[in-house]
């Protein structure tokens, strides 16, 4: 089984055929690395894509955590961070894939298969793009990382400063509005993008991070009504399996038989008494 990707306009056809030199060119700089390119090819359809089998590592991190084994969890974060460094060693550098997410490799027998590369560009991007990128999703996209992990500990771990976040948000929501990614102002979603396309307008870093403090709350209360729920529905269901187990037994049954007989029996002492 294979993926395929294709278009229908011209734009998009170029776009797809601009895939085959950006896989030549990441498998050079993924060299020496766990990482690897996702094999694609020409087909008459449109662009081929190698089916892989595996984990993403998005799902690794999350197992990590429910599992409570942190040691794992830091330690891919490292190799990430590793090989990041092994492939794009200077601060800024050409065919820079800026969407090398977490959810977008796909690990098998140790290697690291690199899916959706088509955001790669021949022109110099700051590196640390691509590590926001992949902490921001990760945990706007993670119900057990938010749960367990605070995202300024995150970019704090993966060399990130208090003071380079806000220039990178802006950078992403850039790149969101050029490529013509929805982004709906007072969106529901606990969306980093909806935050800033909600302050584009106003300049400080304060007022940001206190919008960005805001969604992480509306995103820990749903979690805690989801748990809520949960936990009642599971009273429910014991309650529920105890009236069977009662209305099922001999007791009810002679219960309610004992309970109709009197009833008959004082109606019809009323009836006497008239």
């Amino acid at each position: 089984m294979r993926g395929l990707k294709k278009s229908l306009t011209d734009d998009g056809k170029e776009h797809l055929n601009n895939l085959i030199t950006i896989e030549k060119e990441l498998s050079k700089k993924f060299e020496g690395t766990l990482l690897k390119a996702n094999r694609c090819w020409k087909s008459n359809d449109g662009i081929s894509l190698e089916f892989l089998k595996g984990i993403s590592l998005s799902d690794l991190l999350d197992d990590a955590l429910l599992n409570n084994n942190s040691n794992k969890f830091w330690n891919l974060i490292d190799q990430y961070m590793n090989n990041i460094k092994k492939v794009y060693p200077g601060e800024a550098e050409a065919y820079l894939d800026i969407d090398l997410i977490f959810q977008n490799i796909i690990v098998d027998n140790g290697v690291w298969n690199v899916l959706d590369y088509e955001w790669t560009f021949n022109e110099n991007f700051p590196v640390d793009f691509v590590i926001y990128r992949a902490i921001h999703y990760y945990f706007y996209q993670s119900n057990i990382c938010r749960e367990n992990i605070e995202l300024e500990q995150l970019y704090r771990y993966c060399g990130i400063e208090h003071d380079r976040i806000q220039t990178l948000a802006q950078m992403e929501y850039n790149f969101q509005k050029k490529i013509g990614a929805p982004i709906c102002e007072n969106s529901d979603a606990p969306d980093q993008m909806s935050v800033e396309d909600f302050l584009e307008t106003k300049k400080q870093a304060k007022e940001r991070l206190q919008a960005m403090d805001f969604w992480k709350a509306r995103a820990d209360e749903r979690m805690d009504v989801i748990h809520n729920l949960e936990k009642r529905l599971s009273e429910l269901e014991v309650v529920e399996s105890d009236m069977n187990y009662i209305t099922a037994s001999r007791s009810w049954k002679f219960y309610k038989k004992l309970i109709h007989w009197d009833d008959h029996k004082n109606r019809g002492s009323i009836r006497d008494d008239g």
